[in-house]
């Protein structure tokens, strides 16, 4: 059978059959690593979305307690006032008992 192509026509065979051989394997080969890689990225996805959704959580949490923490500082700031408010009116009415004690002692001692 091989007799009858010549040297010339045995190469081409020879060469097409090479080409198609080279190019099926890396055919193959490029499926494989298209597989191992999609293979890798549903991996490395699924872990991206389990934390993505943990950081969505927390930064939930931090809004969460730091709203809580200016409002108890807005109620501190509030209740500071109302202190000193009640304090400045005691420190009046303190006054205004030790000036009319001080009266009542000192008025009873001129008389």
């Amino acid at each position: 059978m091989f007799s009858k192509f010549t040297i010339q026509e045995r190469f081409f065979f020879f060469l097409s059959i090479t080409l198609m051989i080279s190019y099926t394997y890396q055919s193959y080969f490029n499926y494989e690593i298209e597989k191992d890689i999609n293979l890798t990225l549903k991996g490395h996805n699924t872990s991206v979305n389990k934390y993505t959704k943990i950081n969505n959580g927390l930064q939930g949490a931090i809004k969460h307690w730091r709203a809580m923490y200016y409002a108890s500082t807005t109620v501190n700031d509030q209740l500071e006032q109302q202190i000193e408010i009640i304090n400045n009116y005691w420190k009046k009415e303190n006054m205004k008992v030790r000036d009319e004690l001080f009266d009542l002692k000192n008025g009873g001692q001129k008389k």
